[in-house]
C-alpha cells in the first residue's frame, strides 16, 4: 500500500537514509534524498487520484501545508470573514509546519536540528572566549542559514500555490516566514549565547547607558518634553482643571466668580483624590511610593528581556505605542475627558516611547538593540518594523545625551 506524506514523514531519518544509499555503500547527500522524498510522495499522490486531479498544482496527499488550505471554504463577500477564515489557515500550517521543522525526522526538521547543534558546537566556547573574532562570522552564519530555510521551506510546501482574495490578506509572507523561522532557531540557549557575545562588543555603551538610567530614575515625564496633556500625572490634572475653568469662563455670560472657584476647587480635589489612591501605581519599592505613568507600557517593553526572537523584540517595542494610547485614554475617561488619537503627534509619541525606555531600565537595552538591527533584514526595515526601529535607536541615543544641572533635571541644551 502506497504511504501518504504524512507517514513518509514520520519515518526515521535512519529509514529514509537507508532508501538514498548507494550500490558501493556511500550515502547520498541530503539534497538528493530530499528530492527522492519529494518525487515518491509525488508519485504516491497521483496514484491516488483520478488523471483530471493528477493535472491539478497540488495534492493535499503530498503536502499537508496545502492540505489544510481550502478555498471552497472561504467566503466570497466580507473581507473580515475572509481574513478571519485565511488566518486560521495560516495558523494550521504554522502550527504543522513548526512540528516538521521540530522533528529531526524530517528532512527539513533534520537541516535545523543539523545547524543548531553545529552551530553551538562550533561557536559555543569561542563565543564566551573570545567573542571580539569569532561574533562577526558567527552572526554571519545564522543569517545566511535563515535566507537559505526560508526559500527551502517555501520551495518544498510550494506557498505560491496558495491565492488570497483580496491579496493584502496574504499571511505567508516573506517577512512572516521570516520571523517564523528565526522563532524556531532563537531558543533561550542560543539567545544567551549571541546575547553575550554582543555584550562584550558593547561593554562601554552598556557601562555608559546604565549610568544614564541610574541618573534619570527620579525623573518625570515632563522632563522628556512631554506635553502636561499627556503626563498622566499631576500636570494632566492641572491642564484638565485649566480646561474645565477656560470652558466654563467662556460658557457663562454671568458673573458667579464664588461658584467658579468652588468647581475648581472640587475639580482640584477630586483629581488629586484618584492619583494618590491608585495603589497599583506605588511600584517604586527602592523608594517612597511614587505615582508612576504609563506603568503599564514599562512592564510591557521588559519583555525584550525574556524574548529570544530578536523579531518578537522589536514587535514587543512596536506594540508599546498602542498601549501608550490605551493608558492616556483611559485616564482620561478615568477624569471625565475624552481623547482622541488625532489629538497626540508623532513627535509626542516619539517623547512619550523615550520615556518608557528610560524607566524600563532594562540591563543590556543596547546589547538586545544590536541584535534586532543586525538579524532583521533590511528589505524589511522600509515600512513600520524599520520606524519603531529607527525610535529604539534615536531613544538610546536620545538617553545617552542628556545632560543634567545639579538638579537632575535636563540642561537645555539636551537634544
Amino acid at each position: 500500500m502506497d504511504q501518504s506524506v504524512d507517514e513518509r514523514m514520520n519515518q526515521s531519518s535512519e529509514e529514509i537514509e537507508v532508501k538514498g544509499v548507494k550500490k558501493d555503500g556511500k550515502k547520498k547527500c541530503l539534497s538528493q534524498i530530499n528530492l527522492k522524498f519529494r518525487e515518491e510522495s509525488k508519485e504516491n499522490g497521483r496514484r491516488q487520484m483520478s488523471p483530471e486531479q493528477a493535472k491539478t498544482s497540488v495534492s493535499p496527499q503530498r503536502n499537508p501545508i496545502l492540505a489544510t488550505y481550502n478555498e471552497n471554504a472561504i467566503p466570497q463577500t466580507g473581507k473580515s470573514e475572509r481574513q478571519k477564515k485565511y488566518l486560521k489557515h495560516y495558523e494550521k500550517a504554522i502550527e504543522l509546519l513548526a512540528k516538521h521543522l521540530k522533528d529531526d525526522r524530517h528532512p527539513l526538521g533534520f537541516l535545523m536540528t543539523k545547524f543548531v547543534k553545529s552551530f553551538i558546537r562550533e561557536y559555543g566556547v569561542s563565543l564566551r572566549e573570545s567573542p571580539l573574532e569569532t561574533r562577526d562570522k558567527a552572526f554571519a552564519s545564522i543569517k545566511h542559514f535563515i535566507r537559505i530555510m526560508q526559500e527551502s521551506v517555501s520551495a518544498f510546501y510550494n506557498f505560491n500555490a496558495i491565492k488570497t482574495d483580496p491579496k493584502s490578506i496574504y499571511f505567508f509572507t516573506a517577512e512572516n516566514l521570516h520571523n517564523f523561522l528565526a522563532s524556531i532557531i532563537f531558543k533561550k540557549e542560543f539567545h544567551d549565547l549571541l546575547l553575550s557575545a554582543q555584550r562584550a562588543m558593547d561593554q562601554e555603551k552598556e557601562f555608559r547607558l546604565a549610568k544614564k538610567f541610574e541618573q534619570i530614575k527620579v525623573l518625570e515625564p515632563q522632563d522628556f518634553q512631554i506635553p502636561a496633556k499627556f503626563c498622566l500625572n499631576n500636570k494632566t490634572l492641572e491642564h484638565f482643571n485649566q480646561k474645565t475653568q477656560d470652558a466654563e469662563i467662556d460658557a457663562n455670560s454671568y458673573e458667579d466668580s464664588g461658584q467658579n472657584k468652588k468647581l475648581g476647587e472640587s475639580l482640584n480635589m477630586m483629581f488629586a483624590d484618584s492619583v494618590c489612591t491608585d495603589k497599583k501605581s506605588f511600584v517604586n519599592p527602592d523608594q517612597d511610593p511614587v505615582y508612576l505613568p504609563f506603568q503599564k507600557c514599562i512592564d510591557y517593553v521588559k519583555l525584550l528581556e525574556t524574548t529570544y526572537n530578536p523579531f518578537n523584540k522589536l514587535h514587543i517595542y512596536m506594540r508599546v505605542s498602542d498601549l501608550a494610547l490605551g493608558c492616556i485614554s483611559l485616564f482620561y475617561k478615568e477624569h471625565s475627558q475624552k481623547f482622541v488619537i488625532s489629538q497626540i503627534t508623532s513627535e509626542e509619541i516619539f517623547s512619550i516611547m523615550m520615556f518608557i525606555t528610560a524607566k524600563s531600565r532594562i540591563p543590556s537595552l543596547y546589547s538586545h538593540f544590536a541584535l534586532i538591527d543586525y538579524f532583521y533584514p533590511e528589505k524589511f526595515k522600509n515600512g513600520i518594523t524599520g520606524y519603531y526601529l529607527a525610535i529604539l535607536e534615536s531613544s538610546i541615543s536620545y538617553i545617552e545625551k542628556m545632560q543634567f544641572d545639579k538638579e537632575l533635571k535636563p540642561h537645555p541644551k539636551s537634544p
